[in-house]
């Protein structure tokens, strides 16, 4: 009996200390929720505290956790502050200390800035894309164990009848229709459109990007049809600044979607000989693949209009077609201006 109780008193006690222990993990958790920063304020006695989270802040954004890298970059600036005003910086130290904490306050906020630049239209996390795949994962894998190929007491089905070598398979009649067609490939080329007119004799050509993807170690080779024709007419010979007069190489290591990558648009000026008829031959090389373009440009009554068509070099495929209304010798297609100069 005694053996008993003291049992009972043992396990009273063990029971004891799990409810203390679970009490007070729920006031250290609550004390967090409500006392957090406060708590880190207080705690905020060391710089590499500081440096660790500005360092870790960094490497979350490689890994495209982006809210993690802001809270990282918050906690770090709110560590420094509490780190500047426990110092003793001499002489109007607190004037000091008020000017140096709207400088730490202006850089987390330029740092986040930078960091939704950096983001794109990335999102913020790829935890909910993660879970999705998990949840996506498991109802597969349950729906998969749920049909299995053979029920034990169902009904038969029939099976078709077995082939004979006078006897072919009969052909399967009840198989679904589909009217759907497989989606055309987006394909991601970069090409050249009109910019502006830079008087007295300059145009100002940009380097545009259609489709999803990027665009690796772009080589533009530019001929003016025109001074090339001009150039060759009654030669017997060329040297390398004729050649160069007519034609131009010029090329990029990347070509983004969006205009992303640059600050400023990619532009390309060129002096063209005869301003109200202009024509351009111009080849496109990437890692992706090959893209020619026809570019004309013609000036009526002081207004300009413009001619691009745009085909992939190994499919034929045509990428871009357009010409504006009141261009000379009219064709269908659609209008050039404004929609050519829209990034994708």
């Amino acid at each position: 009996m005694s053996t008993f109780m003291a049992w009972i008193a043992v396990q009273r006690k063990r029971g004891l200390a799990v409810l203390n222990g679970t009490a007070k993990c729920l006031r250290i958790a609550g004390g967090l929720l409500v006392l957090g920063p406060r708590w880190a304020w207080l705690q905020a006695n060391e710089w590499a505290w500081f440096s660790g989270l500005f360092l870790g802040g960094f490497a979350v954004a490689g890994m495209n956790e982006f809210w993690l890298a802001a809270v990282l970059f918050a906690l770090a600036a709110l560590a420094a502050t509490a780190q500047l005003w426990k110092s003793k910086l001499g002489n109007y130290q607190t004037i000091t200390k008020i000017v140096l904490t709207l400088v730490i306050i202006f850089g987390v906020v330029y740092l986040l800035a930078i960091l939704n630049v950096y983001r794109g239209d990335r999102p913020w996390s790829q935890f909910p894309t993660a879970i999705q795949e998990a949840a996506k994962f498991l109802r597969d894998k349950q729906q998969a164990t749920s049909h299995p190929k053979k029920q034990l007491g169902g009904p038969v089905q029939p099976q078709p009848p077995t082939p004979t070598p006078s006897q072919p398979m009969p052909a399967p009649t009840n198989l679904p229709k589909s009217n759907s067609s497989p989606k055309p490939h987006n394909p991601s080329f970069a090409f050249i459109f009109p910019g502006a007119f830079l008087p007295p004799d300059h145009w100002d050509f940009i380097v545009g990007h259609r489709g999803p993807n990027p665009n690796f170690n772009v080589n533009f080779f530019f001929v003016d049809e025109v001074k090339k024709k001009l150039v060759l007419a009654d030669r017997q010979s060329l040297t390398v600044d004729d050649i160069n007069s007519y034609q131009r190489t010029f090329s990029f290591p990347e070509i983004d979607p969006k205009g992303r990558g640059t600050i400023f648009a990619r532009q390309v000026l060129w002096p063209p000989p005869v301003l109200d008829h202009q024509s351009y031959d111009i080849t496109v090389t990437s890692r992706e693949g090959t893209v020619q373009e026809a570019m004309k440009v013609e000036r009526v009554d002081g207004k300009w209009f413009y001619d691009v068509k745009i085909y992939d070099v190994e499919t034929n495929r045509v990428l871009m077609d357009c010409q504006d209304p009141g261009f000379p010798m009219p064709r269908t297609a659609q209008r050039c201006f404004p929609e050519i100069v829209r990034t994708e």
